[in-house]
């Protein structure tokens, strides 16, 4: 995923890394972290220390230094939109969703039967 983020479009990796980011945020283990309510007080440091864990996530795959605080993450997360929070909250619950097997029972597109083309 990304968005325009202190003036520069930003990666936000969604992956275990980013759950290990989270963790060391948070001190929550991440298969424990949620929100403690449905109300945007509550949602807002929430979806916050999510973002920041998936860009710290990006940097640490791309291994380059973070270029951003957690200040600067806070002040950016209050900029977004509902939309964009919603997104990136959706984005981060799907680290915890398992893979879907296909149709034919394997999980993966190297899985799957190729498509012959008659030349």
């Amino acid at each position: 995923m990304t968005l325009e983020l202190g003036g520069s479009v930003r990666g936000l990796k969604f992956n275990v890394g980013t759950l290990k980011c989270l963790r060391d945020i948070t001190g929550i283990d991440p298969f424990e972290y949620n929100a403690e309510g449905t109300d945007f007080a509550t949602l807002l440091p929430y979806a916050t220390n999510i973002t920041y864990a998936a860009l710290l996530s990006t940097c640490l795959s791309k291994k380059v230094d973070a270029d951003f605080t957690a200040t600067d993450v806070e002040a950016w997360v209050d900029e977004l939109t509902v939309g964009e929070l919603t997104d990136i909250v959706n984005h981060y619950n799907e680290i915890f969703v398992s893979t879907k097997a296909s149709a034919n029972g394997e999980v993966g597109k190297d899985t799957q039967p190729g498509q012959v083309v008659n030349v």
